[in-house]
């Protein structure tokens, strides 16, 4: 059982000292030009809490020669103890008027910056003639004026003691530290400090966390030694460690308890009899040292063992170096670096190999590779796969090549290149940490600061028999994970880089796993490379995972920021380039720069989401760029039934020389969903298939997206099929989603939508576009321009329903070109404020637009043979068997709004009317029920219809109740009238209708009728989720 104890008011455990080295003078060290005559003789008298003294009764004792600092301006000048004075004697510039600082002893290495003493408790320590060394008693004292300093300076200590009591005559040192788990580097215990003289607190940045004390002579004799630390909290407890006389082995006693070392106190140990003590450790302090361990590693130590690292060791001149092969135990770095070594093999190759298969201890912690100054790569540390010893067995490259059994690994870096040369001819697995990890255990606080590269042009071998080519893998910090364990807090800072085409998977933590893994809180700022195409298609690059392949994994709260990925084939992605059944969450993405240069996917959450049960939610990313030829989007790249939810895209830039961009997903498969997701300030380009939230939503199952907002968006098409939200839909729901703040929509062909670029209810199945709203937004295409669908072309049997939809009065709709179809004579721009062309000629294929406004004025201010235009609807196609609604709608469309035909076109020849625009060859039944304008009529010189619609063929149109109501009356006329129809509608639930700046628009209050509690939205007024 420890004491602590706590000494009369100080330090019970001082001890007589006596310190005479000489140390150079360094008055005046700034060498400001001082002239000698103002030097004066000056003493003073120093009073002291019982350190540098020893126990005398209650006497307290300087000796003769001691030394402290006084420090004033520039100035750090030594004052020598005199005993038959009793004062500290010396020369003072008379100049001077304070503050005057004392320091103690002056051989602390000593600065004054700022008010502040800089000072350096040592962590090699010898004792003196009463048991501890003098030059580590630190203690520090100020004084106002020269008559203060002369009356006598109180010092304070700026220490702790710790005491221990051995038995044996043959330990030659004795060691104290913490007991850390990855935090030792908070744990300074000596090194250079920075003490406020007012209090004697300090701040360190010190990497030594142990304080060894040594004989003066061979060995200590059996007593009592006092080692002094600097005050500090042992979150984990701490350790004393002895070794003997002709051992290299290390004996320690620990406690895990905390402790805290307080100033000017000190803590006492129990006796020990060194040859007691079973548990065993052995210190390195140099290269040869870690080659004579090295030699014995894999035989003579037990898993109660510990290695530790006492100070930096350069390996420069060891060649040779064999891996540590089968260790067991604890190798502890404390913090310390290995450099300046090259390593290199046909096999598995590290500093460490593999540890022993058993569940017996392996740590590795608190060790540094690769680096001499701690920031930067040495130059020289290398580890490399020179060529492969077969095709058939698998080959790790890291400072740890492979770990299994229970191994653990902790506050491990790395800054060595790991390379597989050329020349190999193997399947390998590298990475900055671990090539290969199969522990049990975890993985946490682990960095990679090291180039990571594969140069090799082959693969090896499935098996002896089968001769099927094994794909390689690379990863930051580790490449392959067989074992489902934790991997957190790591972080890769590395560059990356494959020129083989063998190589699979690239990730910036971790490349691969088939493992039900757990990745939480791990950042990758390195740069990831694929240079080649792969053998086989699917080559996966990720900022954090290459590929999750297990159902039940999970990345969580990772972060990839800063980097540049670029892939010349395949899938590439910020965060994972592919998972299967896993999730991704609370994810963040932040300037980093995407390329998939070979075509494939490419996006800043998720590559490739290639199952139903895969989910990504709470993810961001924000100014970032996404480029490639393929499925290009913002968070997931090919979403397959997965979920995404609560994502947002803001300031990026996407740009797709294909078809398929998304600001959200790219391409969505297989029953996808997309919910409360946003995109904001972000340009999509693409040449086809392009939206807000998703650009392809294909397949014969539903898609659904609900609750996404676009705005402040650009979207671009080089062909078309363009959408606020979605660019081309199969089959699906789009619910309560919103274009806003100044969004621009634009398609260079047809197709080109506010909501929906294209709609086509495949096998059957319908299109559901339910409460969505433009607003604050503009939407231009070549033809088939719609304020909310640009062009339905249902299946048979598939119809199209848009329901409570609107476009406010703050956005424009504009047609720039026509659909020729061969035939210049026959140009038509299809252009309406809900659709601009449905297109229903497949046996009972079918639209509605119910319950919908359009308050936008429409221009198609360009010559072609027969302009067609509608506020509600631009062109309608029916088949013999096809239907269309359109019921309970408004538009306040009137001449000055609707712009139609170039100079060249005749107004015989032009098809507009305020709901309807043309209805050419129809064969079906098209139902216009319960719609209302503005009084003003659209088309001049027309018959007495063309106010509502304008019939350029005869058609089986069926006209109900519809009326072009007074314009000064328009919104309380009509808004009486819609609201009887929405609350007698049974079909769908409709909302309530409110006039609004002279306009009927849907209303924010209850809906008309029950059922639903769907939120609504009014006009110019901000969206109510």
């Amino acid at each position: 059982m420890k004491k602590f104890i706590l000494i009369a008011s100080a330090l019970c455990l001082a001890m007589t000292v006596s310190c005479n080295k000489v140390v150079e003078d360094r008055i005046n060290p700034s060498g400001d030009g001082r002239a000698s005559a103002n030097l004066v003789e000056f003493s003073f008298p120093v009073n002291q809490e019982l350190t540098k003294a020893y126990l005398d009764g209650t006497t307290f004792k300087w000796s003769d020669g001691d030394q402290v600092a006084l420090c004033y301006g520039s100035t750090v000048a030594p004052f020598t103890y005199n005993p038959e004075t009793g004062l500290f004697k010396g020369e003072l510039d008379a100049s001077a008027t304070g503050p005057f600082y004392v320091v103690s002893p002056y051989s602390a290495d000593i600065a004054l910056v700022g008010g502040k003493v800089q000072a350096t408790l040592p962590a090699a320590q010898v004792a003196g003639e009463h048991g501890a060394d003098p030059a580590a008693f630190l203690a520090v004292g100020q004084a106002a004026d020269a008559a203060a300093l002369e009356a006598g300076v109180s010092l304070r200590n700026a220490f702790s003691l710790v005491r221990v009591t051995v038995t044996d005559t043959d330990v030659t040192s004795i060691s104290f530290e913490g007991n850390p788990s990855g935090t030792s580097i908070s744990e300074p215990l000596a090194g250079p400090v920075e003490i406020d003289p007012s209090d004697a607190s300090f701040v360190c940045d010190s990497r030594n966390t142990a304080v060894t004390l040594k004989p003066s002579g061979a060995a200590f004799a059996a007593g009592s030694y006092d080692i002094a630390v600097l005050p500090q909290n042992l979150a984990n407890g701490m350790k004393i460690v002895f070794k003997r006389d002709g051992e290299d082995l290390a004996y320690y006693k620990k406690s895990e308890a905390a402790k805290q070392l307080e100033r000017n106190k000190g803590i006492e140990f129990p006796s020990f009899t060194v040859s007691g003590i079973a548990t065993r450790c052995r210190y390195i302090q140099n290269a040869a040292d870690m080659q004579a361990w090295d030699a014995i590693a894999y035989a003579d130590f037990t898993a109660d063992d510990v290695i530790y690292l006492g100070e930096d060791i350069d390996m420069d001149g060891v060649a040779g170096w064999v891996p540590v092969n089968q260790f067991i135990g604890t190798f502890d770095g404390q913090n310390h670096r290995i450099y300046n070594f090259q390593i290199s093999s046909n096999e598995y190759v590290g500093m460490f190999r593999i540890n022993k298969n058993s569940t017996d201890k392996a740590d590795i912690r608190n060790l540094v590779f690769g680096t001499k100054d701690g920031a930067t790569w040495d130059g020289v540390s290398s580890i490399t796969h020179t060529s492969s010893k077969n095709r058939t067995t698998w080959y790790y490259l890291g400072v740890v090549a492979k770990t299994q059994g229970s191994a653990t690994m902790e506050n491990v870096f790395n800054y060595a290149k790991v390379e597989v040369a050329a020349g190999c001819n193997g399947k390998t697995r590298a990475a900055g940490v671990c090539g290969n990890w199969s522990s049990t255990e975890g993985v946490q606080n682990c960095y990679n600061y090291g180039t990571v590269i594969n140069n090799a042009t082959e693969s090896g071998q499935k098996s002896a028999s089968n001769t099927g080519v094994e794909i390689s893998i690379l990863g930051g910090v580790l490449a392959q994970c067989d074992t489902p364990v934790t991997i957190s807090s790591c972080y890769n800072y590395g560059e990356v880089v494959n020129n083989n085409p063998y190589v699979k998977w690239i990730g910036g933590i971790l490349g691969n796993t088939s493992q039900v893994v757990t990745v939480s809180e791990c950042e990758n700022y390195g740069n990831l490379t694929n240079n080649v195409a792969a053998y086989t298609s699917w080559l996966g690059t990720g900022g954090i995972v290459g590929f999750l392949n297990k159902a039940g994994a999970k990345i969580l709260k990772c972060k990839c920021t800063g980097a540049v990925l670029t892939s010349a084939s395949q899938v590439v992605s910020g965060i994972v380039a592919q998972i299967l059944d896993c999730e991704v969450s609370d994810c963040t993405v932040s300037d980093i720069s995407v390329t998939a240069t070979g075509g494939g996917f490419c996006s800043g959450i998720v590559g490739w989401e290639s199952t139903a049960g895969g989910t990504i939610k709470n993810c961001s990313v924000t100014g970032s760029s996404f480029t490639g030829a393929g499925r290009i989007s913002g968070i997931v790249g090919r979403l397959q039934g997965g979920i995404v939810s609560d994502c947002s895209v803001s300031d990026c830039a996407i740009s797709n020389s294909s078809a398929y961009s998304g600001g959200i997903v790219g391409v969505a498969e297989t029953t996808p969903t997309v919910t409360d997701c946003s995109v904001s300030r972000t340009k999509i380009y693409g040449a086809g298939y392009t939206g807000g939230i998703v650009g392809y939503a294909s397949g014969a199952t539903y898609a659904k997206v609900e609750n996404c907002v676009v705005d402040d968006l650009t979207l671009v098409s080089g062909t078309g099929n363009v959408g606020g939200i979605i660019g081309w839909l199969d089959m699906g729901d789009i619910l309560k989603c919103k274009v806003t703040g100044g969004a621009t929509v634009v398609g260079s062909a047809d197709g080109v939508g506010g909501i929906v670029g294209r709609a086509i209810a495949k096998s059957g199945n319908a299109n559901l576009i339910d409460n969505c709203l433009i607003e604050n937004a503009s939407v231009s295409g070549a033809y088939s321009v719609g304020g909310i669908v640009g062009y339905e072309y249902p299946d048979a049997s598939g119809p199209v329903d848009i329901y409570n939809c609107g476009v406010a009065s703050t956005v424009t709709l504009c047609a720039t070109s026509c659909d020729t179809d061969g035939d210049p004579t026959q140009g038509d721009c299809m252009i309406g404020g809900i659709v601009g062309w449905a297109r229903c000629k497949d046996d009972a294929s079918s639209f509605k637009i119910v319950n919908c406004y359009n308050n936008a004025p429409i221009t198609c201010d360009l010559a072609m043979a027969h302009p067609s235009a509608g506020g509600i609807l631009g062109y309608v196609s029916l088949s013999d068997a096809g239907a269309g609604l359109v019921a309970n709608c408004s538009t306040n469309i009137t001449a000055d709004l609707l712009k139609v035909g170039g100079s060249a076109v005749t107004a015989a020849a032009q098809s507009y009317g305020a709901l309807f625009g043309n209805l050419p060859d129809v064969a079906g039944i098209a139902v216009l029920d319960n719609c209302y304008i503005d009084a003003l009529p659209v088309g001049a010189a027309r018959d007495s219809e063309s106010a509502i619609i304008d019939i350029s063929a005869t058609a089986a149109l069926d006209i109900r109740e519809n009326n072009a109501l007074a314009e000064a009356t328009f919104g309380a006329s009509a808004v009486g009238k819609l609201n009887l129809f929405a609350s007698s509608y049974t079909a769908h639930q409709l909302f309530g209708w409110k006039a609004e700046s002279g306009l009927p628009v849907l209303s924010d209050a209850a809906p008309a009728s029950s059922g639903g509690g769907v939120e609504e939205y009014g006009d110019d007024v901000p969206f109510t989720w």
